[in-house]
């Protein structure tokens, strides 16, 4: 497996589905289709699902993940418009809420505001998801995981796990929020913290509990996502396409290019 996620979580997401060979996924803060990204392993084994970022972002999801439904929206608790305040300088926290924490505004860059489309999950399943299985949602909204949850009847959507960031900004403190008391009344169970993000299992699904009893480590048989080293096989991949029976000089120097390349990609 290649895990794109800093903290491992698509890791504990495919212990619970790995014999899962096209799932349906909902992604809340997707950000980007692969930097970071819980579900770009799932894609790239087949799975499809609903990516949603309000912005500018969604156009990267539209070019790299035309299998998935990708929505330029905000999600909270109500249908309308609203401002979305987006941080320049580290657009993965960027929010609905203007007012900001000082640890995250140090780190925020310029601060523009762009108006929105905001919707509900509970609409989101209903038009794009009716009758349809969802193995995992994951929610990174910065600040809206409240609105979310409270917002949604958990009696008729049942995602399998629920994967939401819970801790306080570039901290490790978990908070005690009403939307996680909300999971516990739905027949959702606590199954982890894994010092960023909280993972509820519904109890139907509750023989997947066993696949949070330890932490990531080596016998998961996995390694992370190296955007260089992946820059650099795309350059040997296409030297190597381009190499057309050239002659004389130019193939000699096109060869030592893609030596280079090569022990590059193998070290």
């Amino acid at each position: 497996m290649i895990s794109y996620t800093a903290n491992f979580e698509d890791v504990l997401l495919e212990r619970c589905f790995r014999n899962v060979e096209q799932g349906f996924f909902i992604d809340i803060g997707a950000h980007h289709p692969t930097y970071a990204s819980v579900t770009r392993w799932f894609y790239d084994r087949g799975w499809s699902g609903i990516n949603i970022e309000p912005g500018d972002g969604i156009e990267a999801f539209r070019r790299d993940r035309p299998r998935d439904i990708n929505l330029e929206v905000a999600v909270a608790d109500f249908e309308g418009q609203a401002k979305f305040w987006v941080h320049t300088g580290n657009t993965g926290t960027s929010t609905l809420q203007r007012d900001i924490p000082d640890v995250v505004a140090e780190r925020a860059g310029e601060i523009r505001a762009i108006d929105v489309k905001v919707t509900t999950l509970q609409s989101i399943v209903t038009d794009h998801a009716a009758g349809r299985q969802v193995h995992f949602l994951k929610i990174d909204a910065e600040g809206a995981e409240n609105a979310i949850v409270l917002s949604t009847d958990w009696t008729k959507f049942r995602p399998e796990v629920i994967v939401i960031e819970s801790t306080e900004p570039y901290t490790n403190k978990r908070r005690t929020e009403p939307w996680q008391e909300r999971l516990d009344q739905s027949a959702y169970r606590m199954a982890y913290f894994d010092g960023v993000n909280d993972f509820w299992v519904r109890d139907e699904s509750n023989h997947l509990l066993k696949n949070f009893t330890v932490p990531v480590n080596v016998l998961d048989f996995f390694k992370l996502y190296d955007p260089e080293l992946e820059g650099l096989r795309a350059e040997l991949q296409s030297v190597r396409s381009q190499l057309a029976s050239p002659s004389g000089a130019d193939a000699s120097i096109i060869q030592r290019v893609v030596r280079r390349l090569a022990a590059s990609v193998r070290s």
